[in-house]
């Protein structure tokens, strides 16, 4: 069985690519609208922005809603050109990203155990305390870990 966005991706892609490149049109041609009206009140600049902002709410509300969209959709569509260039799919990144924090986190517990002399470098136990705890480096590192298998070890 296929998984569904199988071979799908490029299209995708140039989905976001077009409604960015809309995104970015339409924010234009606002953007263009405000400025023409700015430029054609004979009030000072500041006085003519406000009062063009007040009298044309709805369009200085589209604009500024065209912005944030465009950022978001565009930062949206970047990172699934990253993740295309590095040969990853959204899922495989979340879950490397979910390997490496459990990796840093079990990393982390290792050092503390062998700085407090609970575990000797070559695995081993290196105080009696701790050999009846049964402290170990395989006992440490399975404590947690993305599968239940290293557990049963």
């Amino acid at each position: 069985a296929r998984p569904i966005g199988e071979e799908n991706y490029r299209f995708f892609l140039w989905f976001l690519f077009i409604h960015v490149s809309m995104c970015v049109y339409g924010a234009l041609m606002l953007y263009i609208l405000l400025r023409g009206e700015v430029m054609d009140s004979s009030d000072l600049f500041l006085t003519a922005l406000v009062h063009v902002l007040w009298e044309r709410r709805w369009i200085a509300g589209a604009f500024l809603l065209m912005c944030v969209v465009t950022a978001v959709l565009g930062a949206f569509f970047m990172f699934h050109l990253w993740l295309t260039a590095m040969g990853m799919t959204t899922n495989e990144y979340y879950k490397w990203r979910e390997i490496k924090a459990w990796h840093k986190e079990a990393t982390e517990t290792y050092q503390k155990a062998l700085k407090s002399g609970a575990i000797s470098p070559n695995g081993g136990t290196a105080l009696a305390s701790s050999r009846a705890s049964g402290m170990t480096y395989h006992r440490i590192m399975s404590k947690r870990g993305p599968s239940e298998k290293d557990e049963e070890e």
